[in-house]
């Protein structure tokens, strides 16, 4: 992302937005007057845009021209891929209050049109239906107009699920921007939406807004959703080749915003750019060369049927330590994704040592029958969380597991609690992040306060919760 000061050349507006820095603008001088480009790049920064000082650095391009032949000698061959629009387009925005759509104010179409992205309807969805898989969206639920999640149905595919996508286009955005309250903003909207059993198609912008988690701003992204048939902002976000390659490197594990911003400034433009500079968790503890080797596996998903096998081989081991050991996958299985990229296992019984010791010894088996080929990171006992030795304990570990006759790795997160805090870890572990985000605040309000290491009161004592329903029977 280009910003003030970091190399490429943009400035940046600071106040109440429009626009969002997704959309990092390029005034072509070409045919307009000193004043009338001050105007307009003043305008663009007002808007909440990113001025660009390069048609490089820019992923729209605004310009008073109108022949093709005149652009084309301004613009080279590859800028021209970039939306190429007339000055009416900032103005446009303005005007409405919000992102308005390129398509009425473009100016120049490529010439190879099959370079350019598909329309958004057609792209395959992004992100809360878990999977991409074409699924009827599930409306046999009651609507609960609610500001917490915790009090909310959320089925996996609603009926304003293509909303709900490009709103989650608009929260990964956010995020990769390092806004983390307009992240929150979208990633609660698109929540409260996906917990509506009916379609919003004719809802005004008064209306949406007494929806709980729905402002105005969202608001009227929604009726331009429903009028238009896509968000303008998603749409340029998706067809941004700079946020797209930055979104793929979020994807890895242990890679966030600010690392794939910088990666990508340095020079970074595939995953295996990013493993070999070291950018990546796994290649921070592993090494370049051995996450390199683990990437094409990691990158695989995982059926649910390989989840379960995976799942029970490991167990398999974990009860020769804890003969009474029991275990939920949670995650994104457990919210019923079809496909997985990591699995979760919420691990409980009867612990005749400390959880940071039996943890590590089940470690060391799997380490020695050759089940795990790395580890990623372990809790280990020292005097600094001697106290803690019997609370929640968490093992990231490289899993291997055959696949048709080979070794394939696999990301795994073995989260061993004792009985009296599977409860309230199982449900931590569970997510999704808003869930347990508001699962948090309402504790908070209750007096108590939540994480995968338990409930504990104001007055510091943690509480017993070895079920989920435990957890919610004390915060309601």
């Amino acid at each position: 992302m280009p910003r003030d000061g970091q190399g490429h050349g943009a400035v940046r507006h600071e106040r109440a937005r429009i626009l969002s820095p997704a959309f990092r603008v390029y005034i072509l001088p070409a045919k307009l007057s000193p004043g009338e480009r001050t105007r307009l790049g003043a305008l663009a920064q007002a808007l909440g845009a990113v001025l660009c000082r390069t048609y490089e650095d820019a992923n729209v391009i605004v310009t008073e021209l109108r022949a093709p032949i005149r652009i084309e000698h301004h613009i080279p061959e590859l800028e021209r891929m970039k939306p190429i629009v007339g000055v009416e387009w900032l103005d446009a925005c303005r005007s409405q209050g919000m992102a308005v759509a390129y398509g009425p104010y473009r100016v120049y179409e490529p010439r190879d049109a099959s370079a350019e992205l598909p329309p958004a309807s057609s792209r395959s969805r992004e992100g809360s239906a878990e999977g991409g898989e074409d699924l009827l969206p599930d409306t046999s639920y009651a609507w609960v107009n609610s500001e917490y999640a915790v009090f909310r149905s959320a089925p996996r595919v609603c009926v304003n699920q293509p909303l709900v996508d490009q709103l989650k286009v608009l929260q990964l955005h956010r995020r990769l921007t390092s806004d983390p309250h307009s992240e929150m903003a979208y990633m609660r909207a698109a929540a409260a939406i996906k917990a509506v059993p009916f379609s919003l198609r004719d809802w005004s912008v008064t209306q949406l807004q007494q929806i709980q988690g729905i402002g105005p701003k969202v608001a009227l992204a929604i009726r331009q959703f429903y009028e238009q048939g896509s968000i303008a902002e998603a749409d340029a976000i998706q067809a941004d080749q700079a946020m797209q390659t930055m979104l793929q490197f979020t994807q890895l594990y242990g890679v966030g915003p600010r690392t794939a911003e910088r990666a990508y400034q340095e020079g970074c433009r595939t995953l295996e750019d990013l493993t070999r500079r070291g950018q990546t968790s796994l290649s921070m503890h592993l090494g370049p060369k051995e996450s390199l080797a683990l990437l094409p596996d990691l990158q695989m998903k995982l059926s649910r049927e390989q989840v379960q096998a995976l799942a029970d081989e490991l167990m398999g081991h974990a009860r020769s330590l804890v003969p009474d050991a029991h275990y939920v996958i949670a995650g994104s299985f457990r919210r019923g994704a079809p496909w997985c990229s990591d699995v979760d296992l919420v691990v409980t019984g009867t612990l005749h040592a400390a959880a940071s010791e039996t943890l590590a010894a089940l470690v060391q088996r799997l380490r020695a029958t050759h089940l795990v080929s790395h580890t990623v990171s372990i809790a280990r006992r020292s005097a600094e969380n001697a106290d803690n030795a019997q609370g929640v304990h968490v093992a990231e570990v490289v899993y291997v597991t055959d696949c048709g006759g080979r070794r394939v790795h696999r990301r795994v997160d073995i989260v061993l609690a004792p009985p009296a805090q599977f409860g309230a870890a199982l449900l931590a572990w569970t997510g999704s992040v808003v869930y347990e985000r508001d699962l948090r605040r309402w504790a908070k309000a209750q007096g108590y306060s939540f994480s995968h290491g338990g409930l504990v009161r104001a007055d510091g004592v943690l509480v017993p919760t070895p079920t989920e329903e435990s957890v919610c029977v004390l915060v309601d």
